[in-house]
């Protein structure tokens, strides 16, 4: 397999891994912010994979860059908590 192909392979199933979580995160509280505010600069991620204090240490870092009003910030942040209970 040369080059070329592993990356279209690569890119097919990376996009349609985004996808499966924009449908999830989009129907759950908070979800749409996450969407909308860190996927502008990010590839939606898996955050179930983050442990809850790595999370809320990653959303602190980026609060201020991304403008979160305190309500986006808590909302986002029990995003990693409501994904995983669903």
């Amino acid at each position: 397999m040369n080059r070329f192909t592993a990356f279209f392979i690569i890119l097919f199933f990376s996009s349609c891994t985004g996808n499966i979580l924009y449908k999830k995160y989009s129907q759950i509280p908070g979800g749409k912010i996450y969407l909308a505010k860190c996927g502008a600069c990010h590839q939606i991620r898996n955050i179930e994979k983050y442990s809850f204090d790595t999370w809320k240490k990653k959303i602190q870092e980026h609060e201020k860059r991304i403008q979160l009003n305190t309500e986006e910030r808590e909302m986002i942040t029990l995003l990693n908590q409501k994904v995983k209970m669903n």
